[in-house]
């Protein structure tokens, strides 16, 4: 499971955005290049499982490799997805010490072992229970971005 959150940046005299409007919907390219820079930031031990892993581009991250993470803890990292080109200062504001760009808490957590074994009993015919198809249908969606994701990042 992950979460990523853009920092926003409190300005004097501006209101602060409202923590009732729910999650910013941010663009999958962005969401993307923020795993990309949390693959090369992160400790060597997640190398692995970031590079045998597939981003859904939202929420979920699969991988047949185990994150170095126990199952109730939960990784931190912040990340600063650098501009294409350095803006200027606002009138007013000092120019900005240390990088530049867009920064996002990333938040990565385990959420649960996908049982690909479900997907074989359907297919072999056997009636399942509400619970094991649940877990069929989380396996075929982990099936389907593992299809889908880009199997030579650039």
């Amino acid at each position: 499971d992950v979460d990523i959150v853009p920092v926003v940046r409190e300005t004097p005299g501006r209101k602060p955005p409202s923590k009732d409007r729910g999650p910013a919907k941010l663009p999958i390219l962005l969401l993307r290049e923020v795993i990309d820079r949390c693959a090369a930031e992160l400790d060597p031990s997640f190398k692995p499982s970031f590079t045998a892993g597939a981003y859904d581009g939202r929420k979920n991250l699969f991988t047949p490799v185990k994150f170095p993470i126990a199952n109730n803890e939960t990784k931190h990292i912040r990340i600063v997805v650098p501009d294409s080109e350095p803006r200027p200062p606002r009138p007013g504001q000092e120019p900005q010490e240390g990088p530049h760009g867009r920064r996002f808490d990333v938040t990565f957590k385990y959420a649960s072992e996908i049982n690909l074994e479900a997907v074989a009993e359907f297919c072999r015919g056997k009636k399942q229970s509400t619970q094991v198809e649940a877990s069929m249908l989380t396996a075929i969606m982990a099936i389907n971005v593992l299809l889908r994701d880009d199997v030579c990042p650039s």
